[in-house]
C-alpha cells in the first residue's frame, strides 16, 4: 500500500483479498488491481481498465503485434470477449465483450484491460501447446473456436441362454 499511495492512490481507494499463495490489492472499484506473491512479497501481476480511451492500433503501434489471440464465451449466453497476447512483455490486452458469433477487429477498436503478469501467471507455453490460442491473423473478423464433444460409445450388453 506505501507505494499505492506514493502514487497517488489512497488506500481508502481499495480493498484488500488476501489468499494462501497471493495478496490483492483492488482499487477505484476494480480500475486497478495489484497482485503481490505471499512467499516473496514482489508483485507477480497488474491489471487496470484505462480511464482514457485507447484503441487496440495504439498498442499493436507501440508494442507490436501480438502473439496469440483467444475469442472466449464465458460471459452472458451468445457473446464473445476477444483477448489478446504478447509473450515478449507478458501482456494481456481484452476488448469489450459483445453479443454475436463474431467480432471485428479493427486499429480502431478500443481497448477494455490490460494486464501485466510475472513468468509463472503469464505461461507462455501453456499457450503454444494450447490449440484454443490462435496465432495473430490481423485485423478482421474472429470467431471461437468450434468445440466438438467426442461421442462416447454405449456398451452394449449381450444375452446369453
Amino acid at each position: 500500500m506505501p507505494t499505492l499511495e506514493k502514487n497517488g492512490i489512497a488506500s481508502s481507494d481499495c480493498l484488500t483479498e488476501p489468499n494462501v499463495s497471493w495478496f490483492l490489492f483492488d482499487c477505484g472499484a476494480g480500475r486497478l488491481n495489484v497482485q503481490v506473491d505471499t512467499q516473496t512479497n514482489i508483485v507477480n501481476g497488474v491489471w487496470f481498465l484505462p480511464n482514457d480511451s485507447i484503441s487496440l492500433g495504439e498498442i499493436i503501434e507501440k508494442y507490436g503485434e501480438p502473439n496469440y489471440v483467444t475469442v472466449d464465451q464465458e460471459g452472458a449466453p451468445g457473446t464473445i470477449h476477444p483477448r489478446f497476447y504478447w509473450n515478449s512483455i507478458r501482456m494481456l490486452v481484452s476488448l469489450p465483450e459483445i453479443s454475436g458469433k463474431t467480432y471485428d477487429i479493427q486499429k480502431t477498436t478500443e481497448v477494455e484491460g490490460i494486464d501485466f503478469s510475472d513468468e509463472n501467471l503469464y505461461r507462455t507455453s501453456d499457450k503454444e501447446s494450447d490449440p484454443y490460442y490462435k496465432p495473430w491473423d490481423g485485423y478482421g473478423m474472429y470467431q471461437p473456436p468450434i468445440v466438438t464433444v467426442p461421442s462416447i460409445p454405449m456398451p452394449t450388453v449381450t444375452l446369453t441362454p
